[in-house]
């Protein structure tokens, strides 16, 4: 069974179990209700009862891990009540934690430690990684494997939002004996900040890189570690903040001909997603797998498109916003009267989502030409689940070329969501 200490203090020994699911929960044999004020010898609480949150450091020297679970909070109590068995367990459960081998690593970090630079590790890194540290050299008798000693990084000034520069790296281990030999290579995206930052900030700067990732080549980045740079030393880091990337197809051929570096600074000068409102904010909800419905899903690239439009070019009336949107991001070349026409069918979704519901009796949709009248020029289309997902492509492709066209400055793209 592990052992643990709640705030550093290493005196108070308490056993414990843990598990990780969506979350690390820690079961502490520990009475939580010695820390209520007695009144004449008895204690009492409730459901209002609020408890400190506090630091734990768990060691298992069954797998030789050690984690300081960060800022974990009171999530239940079991008492067992025997002669010879008495027991009180009490649970606490957090989002965040650190991760070491010995508890005098994790002893370093204070209590609410500050952060100079975020790692973010993805064996897909070292596809666009343009100097790797392993060649591979074969012929018909022999296969040569040469290693570099000396590991190489690109790195590029970035100066906006906090973010100093991006590095792009990889890291090397392996061990050598007479049958075997085993060598692993993983990259790394390195984020330098300009001024320090707490450490639950991290989650924010690595969101903001995935959508970067996904945005450069989709489906390809899944994040397999984290490290926080404290001081001068790196810890490994978990959050549950971060969104799960499934890598899907074989295709990774980048959305665009720059770099990846190069990429990345591009974007982080012109969206930055981290502390930012209006359409960039709704990137993500375009771009990464989302659990939302169809109806839900096509409003938000309304809302993206509306956002820009409004942002960007100073436009307020929606059809209008529509319109424009259709004659200059989508791909198909229509008529006048055909971008008229499809500009008022999608505001009309738009305006009966948003003030009568999602269901459309006998999936017939009223077009009006006039919000507050009916006209001659109304008429009924069938709104059923083919044509609202027209609709909602339709939306999704002006999206995708506002992203790269206007907002990161690229004539040409191939972005490919899988």
């Amino acid at each position: 069974m592990a052992k643990c200490f709640f705030d550093g203090n290493i005196e108070v020994f308490h056993s414990c179990t843990y598990s990780i699911s969506d979350r690390i929960i820690v079961n502490i044999e520990y009475d939580i209700g010695c820390e209520i004020e007695s009144e004449d010898g008895i204690r009492t609480w409730g459901d209002s009862t609020r408890f400190a949150n506090r630091d734990i450091m768990v060691v298992d020297s069954d797998t030789n891990k050690v984690f300081l679970i960060k800022n974990a909070f009171f999530s239940g109590v079991n008492y067992k009540w025997a002669s010879l068995d008495t027991k009180h367990t009490s649970s606490f459960s957090s989002f965040d934690w650190f991760i070491a081998n010995s508890c005098d690593q994790l002893l370093q970090i204070k209590n609410s430690p500050t952060i100079c630079a975020i790692r973010i590790y993805s064996k897909s890194i070292l596809q666009y990684h343009n100097d790797h540290c392993i060649n591979v050299e074969k012929n018909d008798e022999n296969i040569f494997i040469t290693m570099k000693r000396a590991l190489s990084t690109e790195c590029s000034s970035v100066g906006s939002n906090n973010v100093k520069e991006i590095i792009i790296g990889e890291t090397l281990s392996g061990s050598f004996g007479t049958k075997e030999v085993s060598v692993e290579a993983n990259g790394y995206i390195e984020i330098v900040l300009a001024q320090e930052t707490e450490y639950m900030e991290a989650y924010k700067y690595i969101l903001e890189c995935m959508v970067y990732l996904q945005l450069f080549c989709p489906d390809r980045f899944s994040v397999e570690k984290v490290e926080l740079k404290i001081e001068d030393k790196y810890f490994d880091y978990v959050t549950m903040a971060i969104r799960t990337i499934e890598i899907k197809g074989n295709d990774t051929r980048p959305s665009v001909d720059d770099s990846l570096i190069l990429f990345l600074k591009k974007c982080y000068l012109n969206i930055p997603y981290r502390d930012v409102e209006g359409a960039v904010r709704n990137i993500p909800y375009v771009i990464m797998d989302t659990y939302r419905n169809i109806e839900d899903v096509f409003l938000m690239y309304f809302r993206f498109v509306e956002y820009f439009y409004k942002s960007h070019m100073g436009m307020r009336k929606q059809i209008a916003i529509m319109e424009r949107c259709l004659k200059e991001h989508n791909k198909n070349h229509l008529s006048r009267e055909q971008i008229k026409k499809q500009a008022i069918e999608i505001v009309n979704l738009r305006n009966h989502y948003v003030h009568s519901g999602y269901y459309i009796a006998g999936s017939i949709l009223r077009i009006r030409f006039d919000s507050e009248k009916k006209t001659p020029l109304d008429y009924n289309v069938t709104a059923d689940f083919a044509w609202i997902r027209e609709m909602t492509n339709i939306m999704y492709r002006m999206v995708i070329d506002i992203i790269f066209t206007q907002l990161l400055g690229y004539t040409e793209y191939r972005y490919k969501s899988v």
